[in-house]
């Protein structure tokens, strides 16, 4: 073995060991601290932060960190059964991501994924303008598509193939800048309606038992401060990027990609559809027929009250039926299960936070903390936001989250003297638009454990730039909006 060799094994170990040391000194010093709250719950968070300090440092697979953590909750008593500290892996999420993972496959096996992607590409394609329409059209499908983390799955191989396109590499800043924006900015898009999966539905039903709010009332209040974040979201990945506005796409078989694409890239208007159409296998109409109706159905279902799970179930059980047999085998062992252990193991430490009472501790903590009785009215509002965003850093999901603070959030909007209503929204979309870290959210981890962009701080710096957006947005919205709506 060289000497170079040598040096990064060497490099990889100690970062690794440091990073193990950091966890097991996280687990240690939070049940050692006397904090003065219950047992369990100092141990359900001195375990939660064992296992964010892994799952940022990698020194195990992040399934056996999921693993290991779960065991801790059980090992430490904070549990008393292992299904209680497993309670995550039963969560719908799973089984939803699970779904959506399953028709990815079959969305690349028959190369629907490349279709899609010629659709933005012409011969006077680049980079950044296959951004933008991106971004359009996440911003577009989120009123019919309202699973955010559905989204992310369909347009992931759309935009590896737009990568191949144009002869991009992984790290390329398209690639990146692209997967930002479908992990970050895209979940932010669905809370433009209420029916825009878990967040928005939960966060509307807590409003409703304070406030009365219709779909439309949601809709009109909603939507600008959320285009402004989303919007100004785009800008900032753009700038920080870079993205390449000279690059043409490649045409041929040469250049390492599907010849179907590479004709529809030279062709513009109903020729180049036509084209497409005269050139799709029976497999690719089934996909693509059932990823319509699936669309079709998450849209009714949203208004109906059906579950989101039920459209990709359906779609999944037609596309793997005998005759059909485009979903095989071969397909669900192919599904990231480490992706999915991680999940679980996330959902599992939340629920347990909950259930041992260490979210209400820190919930008081904070409230004492901050005598908002005391404070100005917009000083006031500042604060309970900070509230929110601080009770957000230890969830995994915005759902989560509000479940915790939306209705302490609403009884202090009486002690404040503000708009129940305004007071909330407010709170969702701080909720929405905090992702710091991968864990965060479920569309971030998604893209960032299967990739190698975008990196934890580029995460965090667009993270903190949607903060800032939400708060313009927020702040514009009291100011000028909400009041003409009333």
């Amino acid at each position: 073995m060289s000497t170079n060799s040598r040096r990064r094994l060497l490099t990889l170990f100690h970062s690794r060991v440091f990073g193990l040391g950091w966890g097991l000194a996280a687990l240690v010093v939070g049940i050692s601290l006397p904090l003065g709250i219950d047992y369990r719950a100092q141990g359900a968070i001195s375990v939660f932060c064992f296992a964010i300090v892994l799952w940022l440092t990698k020194p195990l697979p992040l399934s056996v960190v999921s693993v290991a953590s779960v065991t801790l909750l059980v090992a430490l008593g904070v549990t008393e059964t292992f299904a209680d500290a497993a309670a995550g892996f039963a969560t719908r999420l799973v089984f939803f991501m699970f779904l959506l993972l399953v028709l990815g496959q079959a969305i690349t096996k028959v190369d629907i994924d490349t279709y899609v992607a010629s659709r933005l590409l012409s011969s006077s394609s680049t980079p950044r303008r296959s951004f933008w329409l991106l971004a359009r059209d996440i911003l577009v499908l989120s009123l019919f598509m309202p699973s955010g983390i559905a989204r992310t799955v369909t347009f992931v191989p759309i935009v590896e193939q737009l990568g191949e396109q144009y002869g991009l590499e992984p790290t390329d800043p398209f690639q990146s800048s692209s997967f930002l924006l479908l992990g970050q900015l895209n979940p932010i898009a669905s809370l433009m309606i209420m029916t825009g999966g878990g967040m928005a539905i939960l966060s509307s039903e807590i409003i409703r038992t304070a406030t009365p709010l219709t779909w439309l009332e949601w809709f009109l209040f909603m939507t600008p401060p959320v285009v402004i974040v989303y919007v100004l979201g785009a800008l900032t990945i753009s700038r920080l990027f870079r993205i390449d506005d000279d690059t043409s796409p490649r045409v041929g078989e040469s250049a390492g990609v599907d010849h179907r694409i590479a004709a529809t890239s030279t062709h513009d208007g109903d020729d180049d559809a036509s084209d497409m159409r005269h050139s799709f296998t029976r497999e690719q109409r089934l996909v693509g027929g059932v990823m319509a109706a699936t669309i079709l159905l998450w849209a009714l279902g949203s208004i109906l009250g059906l579950s989101s799970i039920v459209p990709p179930l359906l779609a999944v059980c037609f596309l793997a039926a005998p005759r059909i047999d485009i979903i095989t085998t071969d397909d669900v062992r192919a599904v990231n299960w480490d992706i999915l252990l991680l999940f679980g193991g996330v959902f599992s430490l939340t629920k347990v936070m909950e259930s041992t009472g260490a979210i209400s501790a820190l919930v008081d903590v904070l409230v004492r903390v901050v005598p908002i009785q005391l404070l100005s009215q917009p000083a006031a509002v500042v604060a309970i936001l900070g509230f929110v965003f601080a009770v957000r850093l230890f969830f995994s999901t915005a759902s989560a989250c509000l479940a915790a603070t939306l209705p302490v959030t609403l009884s202090l909007s009486a002690v404040v003297g503000v708009d129940p209503l305004w007071l909330a929204l407010s709170a969702v979309i701080v909720a929405g638009s905090t992702t710091l870290l991968p864990f965060h959210l479920p569309t971030v981890l998604l893209i960032t454990e299967d990739h190698t962009t975008p990196t934890t701080t580029d995460v965090l710096a667009l993270g903190v730039a949607n903060l800032v957006f939400a708060a313009v947005a927020i702040t514009l919205a009291w100011t000028f909006y909400w009041p003409l709506l009333g």
